[in-house]
């Protein structure tokens, strides 16, 4: 992927007083589809990208609520897909950087449509070390865009599209990918509408914080004494608990991030349909921060409407180490009925 990029743009992305924005050009290399598809993914990745840097730099302000997303007339507007996008912009306004952007198109399993993965853009609002991140857009098959997320890291991806399984199975390992990168998004636009839609009604979640002196001697919940003194305090909640917690967290904090490592992919040995999904979450709010084991049990017994039976948080750290994947939660841990 060719990456040109402008030093004034990249280290003072708001003192372009005056000049116009820059806009992006998006080139698809290689892929298999129509001649028309190539040409409505190049050009409605590249007016968004350069809506991004328009909003930006228009004034030469950050205008946070005044994202201006706009494509090629001829083409198709997506109004939920619209929404979702300035949903995300709102938290954090996006830019990217190059002017430039070359890649290939990778055909979705299933004739699910098309993505171009690898875009580089800017996440203001985000600490310095997690600024620059990648984004991944997906296509139907006639090229029209249908969802915007930040993508996993391309070794995170790589190390689950594996060779040697069946089809079936292989199509379900990018569509849980796909579903990952959807998941940690809907948390960066705060998009409750999502999670309350996500999560089974009978959903089991386990969280975890890290309690304060003053509430340690609370013993109704299981306690975990980790490195420097903290305490975790691991809760037990239902969809209806977790999703009132989520709320007020979203609205103590102006922007959310989090990122997603050493994901795994497990299929259940008999019910086909489930898969165990492993992960260590990097979690970075205005007001707390912590790392710990993401387990999640994902059912796609509804391929396109995949739900989280099973939802289970542990700290990286117990007991003045690290934790093993060996002790975190996995699926031999729940009885499937």
């Amino acid at each position: 992927m060719k990456r040109i990029v402008t030093l004034l743009l990249f280290l003072i992305p708001f003192t372009t007083m005056g000049l116009k924005a820059q806009a992006v050009k998006v080139k698809v290399l290689s892929g298999q589809m129509s001649a028309a598809a190539k040409e409505n993914i190049e050009q409605e990745a590249s007016s968004l990208l350069t809506s991004f840097n328009e909003s930006i730099l228009e004034d030469g302000k950050k205008l946070k609520d005044k994202l201006k997303v706009s494509f090629p007339e001829k083409n198709p507007v997506n109004k939920a897909l619209v929404k979702s996008i300035m949903d995300l912009w709102e938290q954090s306004p996006i830019n990217c950087s190059v002017d430039e952007v070359e890649g290939n198109v990778l055909t979705l399993f299933g004739n699910r449509g098309f993505q171009m993965r690898d875009i580089p853009v800017n996440v203001l609002d985000a600490d310095m070390n997690n600024s620059f991140q990648d984004m991944v857009m997906s296509f139907d098959n006639d090229g029209h865009l249908t969802e915007v997320n930040m993508q996993l890291e391309k070794h995170n991806y790589n190390n689950v599209i594996v060779n040697g399984v069946k089809e079936e199975d292989l199509v379900r390992r990018q569509m849980i990918l796909d579903f990952i990168e959807v998941f940690r998004t809907a948390y960066n636009r705060k998009d409750l509408g999502y999670l309350k839609q996500v999560y089974s009604d009978d959903a089991l979640i386990i969280t975890g914080t890290v309690l304060r002196k003053k509430d340690r001697n609370k013993d109704e919940n299981l306690m975990l004494q980790g490195l420097g003194g903290q305490t975790y305090q691991l809760v037990v909640q239902n969809k209806k608990e977790y999703i009132a917690k989520l709320q007020k967290i979203f609205s103590k904090n102006n922007y959310i991030n989090i990122k997603f490592e050493e994901v795994s992919v497990i299929q259940h040995p008999i019910h086909e349909r489930i898969y165990g999904v492993t992960l260590k979450q990097y979690w970075n709010t205005s007001t707390y921060s912590d790392v710990g084991w993401l387990f999640l049990m994902v059912n796609f017994e509804d391929p396109m409407n995949p739900s989280i039976e099973v939802r289970t948080w542990q700290p990286n750290e117990y007991e003045g180490r690290e934790i093993t994947r060996d002790e975190v939660f996995n699926l031999d841990y729940f009885t499937i009925k």
